[in-house]
């Protein structure tokens, strides 16, 4: 009989020891399961999607400074000062006052300048009028050695001798806004002279401002040329408008 519950009691603990088993069994299993995918998805998660949009021609280096550039936000447009456009309007208005009214044709032409010979050798005197009036005329004194006159579209030039490209129309008609210019004063014969540089166009113009009467003169500067040329162009210009004078009737 003892014999009997005991067997039985062994047999109850080996049934219960048994139940914790699979109890554990179960409760590890889906954990075992579920693992894989959790490592999937967190792989996945750490995975850097590529967005890369180099050409497989070119380095890092050139891709990196091309994607850069592409981010720079480009510069507004360069817009005009009020005060510039006022000084425009001005002298765009002073334009149309100076502009002679036509007049009937006269029966003897008269030339539209003369050249005279200077007392000092080697010097030649211009005499024109501007394009605006008839009267009163001008003269300037150039150096025949550094200066030859031609005749061409714009009315009579000097062409330099030695300066490539350096050209003096004597007989300037005012041009629009061809760019913007910088606008400066100087004295030149004693005159305050409007100086306007065109640099990309390569040209400055000057304006006598006499009384009612306004006589232009255009320097075209060599083009493509250095600083030490353009430099040489503007002194030798300036030198010939330096002997400027209302030339007597």
């Amino acid at each position: 009989m003892p014999f009997r519950i005991q067997c039985t009691s062994s047999k109850m603990l080996l049934l219960f020891l048994c139940v914790l088993a699979a109890g554990a069994a179960t409760a590890c299993a889906p954990a075992e399961v579920n693992r894989p995918a959790v490592l999937l998805q967190v792989q996945t998660t750490l995975t850097p999607t590529s967005t890369s949009v180099c050409d497989p021609s070119e380095s890092q280096i050139v891709c990196e400074d091309r994607l850069a550039s592409q981010k720079i936000t480009p510069l507004p447009p360069p817009t005009l000062s009020a005060e510039f456009l006022t000084a425009e309007a001005e002298y765009q208005q002073n334009l149309l006052e100076w502009t002679p009214t036509p007049e009937p044709p006269i029966t003897t032409p008269t030339s539209s300048y003369l050249l005279a010979p200077h007392s000092q050798e080697g010097l030649l005197i211009f005499r024109g009028r501007s394009t605006y009036q008839e009267h009163p005329r001008f003269e300037v004194t150039f150096d025949s050695n550094l200066w030859r006159l031609e005749e061409h579209e714009e009315g009579p030039v000097l062409i330099h001798r030695t300066i490539e490209g350096c050209r003096l129309v004597l007989m300037a008609i005012g041009r629009g806004m061809i760019e913007m210019p910088t606008i400066l004063q100087k004295e030149l014969a004693g005159y305050p002279v409007e100086v306007r540089e065109f640099r990309q166009s390569g040209l400055i113009s000057y304006g006598f401002s006499i009384e009612q009467a306004y006589y232009g003169f255009g320097l075209q500067i060599p083009p493509d040329a250095g600083d030490s040329a353009v430099k040489e162009c503007q002194v030798s210009g300036e030198r010939v408008l330096d002997t400027f004078r209302l030339a007597p009737e």
